[in-house]
This record gives C-alpha cells, structure tokens and sequence, in this order.
C-alpha cells in the first residue's frame, strides 16, 4: 500500500498538515515540510503538480524508473535522482532509486518501496528538532539523509573487499568454474556501483556550484562543507574496480 509521511515543523513543534495546505505552508517562510511518498499513484502525481508546481518534465522522470543519477534546477526547487545502495548476503547489488524535490523550506522524497533508511531518519530527526529547533532546518535534514545512505556505501564497500579477497584466495587455491563465476559476478556488481557513484559526484558537485538563494540560509556553510565531504567520499568510491584486477592477477601468474 501507498505510504505517505507529510511532517511540519515549525520552532519545534510537529504536526501533520493535511493536503490542502501544502501549497500555502510552502508559500511561508518558517517551518520545514518534508514529505514522503513510497509507490506513487497518478494521484500523487497530480497533488504534486497541483501543490507544489513542480515541472512536467521532473515529475515524468519520477514516474519513469531508472533515471540516472543527476540535479536538475528549476525556479524554485531543485530535482535530485539519489540511489539508496545494500548488498545483502552478496551479489548482485541492490539499489533503490530516490527522488528528491528540494526547495527553500520543504523537502519531498519519492521510492517505489519502502526504505528503511529513510523511515529511521524521520522518526529520529522528528525526535531530535522538537527537543532542538535548530534542527528544523531543510540544510540539515538534507545532510541527514545523504550522510546515511554515505555510510551504507562504506559499509558495501568494506563487503566487496572481504568478497574481494575470498575470491583471491579461491583463485590461487584453485581456479575452476565455479570460483571464476563468482569472479564475473564481483565484477558485474563493481560497474554497476561505479555506473551509480561517478554521476553522483557530479550532481552533488553542482549542487556547489549554485549560487543563488535557494540554500543560501544561516547554515548554508554548513550545508557545503557537507556536500564537499560527501563527493570526497565518493571519489574514494569510484576506483573499487581496483579489487577485481586484483582478484584476476592471480589467474595469469
């Protein structure tokens, strides 16, 4: 069943707005609305455009699957494709597209099923900017979400090198059929991951190079550190295919 998540938080009080009031929260200049929408519906499509008057274009790609990675601006908002990636036992790779409408005091995400990650962080952040109001800052819950799914991809990666060096050692013990299938596998994972890593340093690099008053808020700065720190880390990610030359080395000695 479709999931809808709509939080509005305003000097650290929660409510939940109903839909009719989306577009005149929006048109304020306090408060933060964040909504999630999982599996959506030709309805939520036309409340999105209705409410929020997001372009055709944007919300023709959040009904089209597989979009690459990327940072679209318009107006008044900007429109984010984000992949939430898991390795779950071992290959192949999971991801899982998320969309992103980002504009100066809301934030609306949008999944095809559920995500765990990012259920955790509204009852976490929800809990934590009551007690703080400072944290109802659109910069900030932004951060929040990337710097999570960031974490994931170290901890894929610490997996892939494990999965890497099984396979090394396989190799040199002996090279048949089966330890080379798991040898492609490893492989096939490893450009995927790189197909959905080396876009997104791209778009999270031009989110710096925008300046203009979308983001400019009291936290901007803290909001660009983060952003600088996120492509650095996945510039470190982007060259893991170095873990299968090195699980095929052995295969040649």
């Amino acid at each position: 069943m479709p999931a809808h998540i709509a939080v509005l938080l305003e000097k650290g009080t929660r409510r939940l707005p109903s839909v009719d009031e989306i577009d005149q929260i929006i048109a304020r200049d306090e408060g933060l609305l964040w909504l999630d929408i999982e599996q959506p519906t030709e309805h939520d499509i036309a409340l999105l455009q209705r409410e929020f008057g997001f372009h055709p274009l944007a919300l023709e790609d959040v009904q089209k699957a597989h979009q690459r990675p990327k940072l679209d601006r318009y107006d008044h908002y900007f429109f984010f494709v984000f992949y939430a990636v898991r390795l779950a036992g071992g290959p192949p790779l999971q991801y899982q597209e998320i969309n992103f409408f980002i504009g100066k005091n809301y934030l609306v995400t949008i999944h095809r099923a559920p995500c765990p990650e990012l259920a955790s962080i509204a009852e976490r952040w929800q809990q934590q900017a009551e007690m703080n109001p400072h944290l109802s800052h659109l910069a900030l819950l932004l951060y929040t979400i990337l710097d999570t799914f960031f974490d994931q991809y170290f901890t894929l990666l610490d997996q892939l090198a494990e999965q890497a060096e099984e396979i090394e050692e396989a190799i040199i013990a002996s090279a048949n059929n089966a330890v080379l299938s798991d040898l492609f596998r490893l492989r096939k994972t490893l450009l995927t991951l790189r197909r959905i890593l080396a876009p997104e340093r791209d778009a999270l690099n031009a989110f710096l190079r925008f300046d203009d008053n979308l983001l400019v808020t009291t936290r901007c700065c803290t909001f660009k550190i983060s952003m600088t720190m996120s492509c650095a880390f996945l510039t470190r990610l982007i060259p893991i295919e170095i873990c299968w030359r090195a699980c095929w080395k052995p295969i040649f000695r």
